[in-house]
């Protein structure tokens, strides 16, 4: 991961286990393009890194994600299919199919607010450990939608 900068995302590793962290803690960890991109690129370099043995998911500062950024993710890439396309790509693969598949121990550890579509990387984990002030919502059944 020297090569690569990630922009939205934090990575420590400490005895084997390594913490990828969503950054964007003033937008509490709403997922932006660029944060798709990144979580994407990190779980594909991760999935072969000899030093990682087990691959801990967590939030910075007091949430774990407040689900899609409207204003980035929908609005941002609105008049531009390419990016709405490679954007929705991204979010999707190392959302669900690069967490399930991923051929090491994951954990979500959940810290204060998941909203939206930010339950299924909770949910594509081997084990999700939730704190207990975490906040778990689905606003998207205000308006008949599944995250």
């Amino acid at each position: 991961m020297a090569d690569t900068k990630l922009e939205c995302v934090k990575v420590e590793k400490e005895n084997g286990i390594t913490w990828v962290m969503l950054n964007r803690p003033e937008k509490r960890n709403a997922m932006s393009p660029q944060l798709h991109y990144d979580m994407d690129n990190a779980l594909i370099h991760f999935a072969t890194d000899p030093e990682t043995k087990v691959l801990v998911i967590t939030g910075a500062g007091k949430a774990f994600t407040a689900g899609q950024d409207l204003a980035l993710y929908f609005r941002g890439t609105a008049n531009d299919p390419v990016e709405r396309f490679n954007a929705a790509h991204a979010s999707e693969s190392w959302r669900s199919h690069r967490l399930i598949n991923f051929p090491k121990p994951t954990i979500a550890m959940v810290n204060g607010f998941v909203f939206g579509g930010g339950l299924t990387p909770v949910v594509s984990c081997d084990v999700a450990i939730a704190a207990n002030d975490a906040v778990f919502g689905i606003s998207e059944i205000n308006w008949g939608h599944i995250p």
